[in-house]
């Protein structure tokens, strides 16, 4: 089946338009992961200063039917191109690399170089994202939901082409 792929560039400063921490962070707090998964809030340091660095961001969009699976098979991808560039990502909602999360047992996370924070963990409004950036407003409360799965790839803009090209790999291998 094929999958519906959204994707745009922008430079930091555009998605900077989106950071709304206290905004955001108020709907975090209403999650059950709140406090509970690593790559959910409070954070204990500044998590964003990392993704500071670079000038170029793509954002891009999944339409799905089956958002957990999609999600999976999205992050596996991103850890992959992560584990291959001089990038960072950012997924939709929490790290779901583990069965159980480790820090309410207060260890270390058990992949740190694996785990990947979200867009909303950080402070992005995805809702804007979504509708503003990438023309997809979200539905929330529909009988039959397409989801729509977020990520980001923060990278050097040399490697632009590169990170195109796993994209639209990532196309092929992210199925729904």
């Amino acid at each position: 089946m094929s999958l519906n792929m959204i994707w745009k560039k922008l430079s930091l400063s555009e998605l900077m338009k989106y950071h709304k921490p206290e905004l955001v962070e108020g709907y975090c707090k209403q999650c059950s992961n709140y406090n509970l998964n690593w790559s959910c809030p409070p954070h204990d340091r500044d998590v964003l200063k990392a993704f500071l660095n670079y000038k170029s961001v793509i954002v891009f969009g999944v339409k799905t039917k089956n958002f957990t699976r999609t999600k999976s098979q999205l992050t596996h991808f991103l850890i992959s191109i992560s584990d291959k560039l001089p990038c960072h990502v950012l997924i939709s909602g929490n790290c779901d690399l583990c069965n159980k999360c480790s820090k309410p047992d207060r260890d270390v996370c058990t992949f740190p170089r694996k785990m990947k924070y979200s867009l909303e963990s950080l402070g992005f409004h995805v809702s804007d994202i979504c509708e503003k950036v990438l023309g997809v407003p979200l539905t929330w409360d529909s009988e039959n939901p397409e989801y729509f799965a977020v990520a980001a790839i923060f990278y050097p803009s040399e490697l632009e082409l590169t990170v195109k090209k796993y994209l639209r790999e990532g196309v092929d291998i992210i199925t729904s």
